[in-house]
């Protein structure tokens, strides 16, 4: 007789393998099922692969800038390839941690490529090509996304790249130029500065960061200009071509005029775009698409009985420890647990790991008095700080935008060292409900919360 699930997870990125724990704290009999490498795209070409790799830069940054603190380094120099290796490991490293979860917490994890034929029964492929059908009570769908093409400027893998492809690249370029000037952008920028690499990268809004509070975005953006990074701001790359094994682009700038410039590498970073093809979602015509996203309600489920979805396949924002969050609902939904509370998308906190790093939530200046909020807002520069002081990491400021009558947080703005720890102290929600990003140190937070008060801690 054919094995029946509680719950099937098409996914096992940072939204699918902790819904799928969850559900096997539970109890509750699950599958979790991978077409690729388990951890998705956050673990093998995302947050963990790109961490790693800024990691190293930061090292090569601090030992460079070590005479500063009294500590004299001679002839330093830096071994690519092992810093590439060395990435790869820690992401195989914690592949294998994912797999000892799921065993501990009774998770059958099934490598496969997963159609849903409808809201009970999946049909499997494995890799070999053969076929076989999952029944389950309830689904998951956890698919991701995969980066945004630019039409006209595919990429090839090697001149032109996506992120994924740069992140499997043990090769330093001489010069890259990033389409881009969000998160992904910047921190490839990052990156690839640290390491010698010259470094442009456009924007086509204003400033970079567009969906920041501008005065944070816009202080980053000297910063990373003052560090050797070329900066081109209402700027479009409207073409590439190939010459002499390099990518020959052409600009358009805010006044319609054109220049071009030649680079070793281009990556286009211009976003994503969601899992939704080929898994079957015409077979669930309940299901409801809005912007190629799928809709749900709080509890993550969609117009489809039984089916949920999660993560980056739903509305923005798109974000690791957001997907993370709605796994832990979604599983909870369907073990039929009533104090679920669902997530503000206000309380949301985004972080990008460049130097300086930037951290935010909820609304900006400009966005608060566009809705006419009587607010206040606080700033307080890292330069009269002790402990910026003493670590030599002066640069940055902390801005807080609140209501003016009650004083609640409406929005945090941060630019700064290590502000990527710092941006859940001032997220207005208890620690049972806060979600704290990913990857930092103050995710251990929840996780010891949990243990103490549930004993189920996720990710141990």
């Amino acid at each position: 007789m054919q094995d029946l699930y509680d719950v099937a997870i098409i996914g096992s990125g940072p939204g699918g393998y902790i819904a799928g724990i969850k559900a096997g704290q539970l109890g509750l009999k699950t599958a979790v099922i991978e077409a690729e490498e388990i951890g998705g795209t956050c673990l093998n070409w995302g947050c963990i692969a790109t961490k790693s790799l800024l990691a190293s830069g930061d090292v090569l940054r601090q030992v460079k800038s070590a005479a500063s603190f009294g500590i004299k380094v001679e002839g330093v120099s830096y071994d690519f390839p092992f810093v590439f290796a060395r990435s790869r490991k820690i992401i195989a490293k914690m592949r294998m941690g994912i797999k000892y979860l799921f065993k501990k917490n009774n998770v059958a994890f099934i490598e496969a490529r997963a159609l849903i034929k409808d809201n009970k029964t999946i049909e499997l492929t494995d890799k070999e090509g053969g076929t076989s059908i999952l029944k389950t009570n309830n689904i998951i769908i956890a698919t991701g996304s995969a980066p945004a093409e630019i039409k006209g400027m595919e990429t090839d893998g090697e001149l032109i790249m996506n992120s994924r492809h740069a992140l499997l690249s043990d090769t330093l370029p001489p010069s890259v130029l990033i389409i881009g000037g969000g998160a992904v952008g910047l921190e490839f920028a990052d990156f690839y500065n640290a390491f010698g690499t010259s470094v442009t990268l456009t924007e086509f809004a204003p400033h970079i960061l567009p969906t920041a509070d501008e005065e944070i975005a816009t202080f980053a953006e000297a910063s990373f200009k003052k560090q050797g990074i070329n900066i081109l701001t209402s700027t479009k790359a409207i073409s590439i071509h190939k010459e002499n094994g390099k990518a020959v682009v052409t600009f358009a700038n805010k006044d319609g005029g054109e220049t071009k410039g030649e680079f070793a590498k281009v990556i286009i970073a211009v976003g994503v775009t969601p899992n939704i093809k080929n898994i079957g979602l015409e077979n669930l015509p309940d299901i409801k698409l809005e912007k190629d996203h799928i809709v749900t309600d709080g509890l993550m489920r969609t117009g489809a009985k039984g089916v949920y979805a999660i993560g980056d396949i739903t509305a923005a924002p798109w974000l690791g420890h957001k997907a993370m969050a709605e796994g832990v609902i979604a599983a909870r939904a369907i073990k039929g647990e009533k104090d679920i509370s669902p997530i503000n998308p206000l309380h949301i906190p985004f972080c990008i790991y460049s130097h300086p790093q930037i951290a935010g939530f909820g609304l900006t200046e400009a966005k608060a008095k566009s809705q006419g909020l009587d607010i206040s807002v606080g700033k307080f520069p890292l330069m009269a700080n002790s402990k910026a002081v003493t670590s030599g990491q002066t640069e940055g400021l902390i801005k807080l935008i609140t209501d003016k009558q009650n004083g609640e947080i409406l929005g945090a703005w941060l630019l700064g060292d290590n502000v990527t720890e710092l941006i859940n102290a001032v997220i207005p929600e208890s620690v049972k409900d806060k979600i704290f990003p990913h990857p930092t140190l103050s995710e251990i937070i929840p996780e010891a919360y949990l243990a103490a008060t549930l004993d189920s801690a996720l990710n141990i």
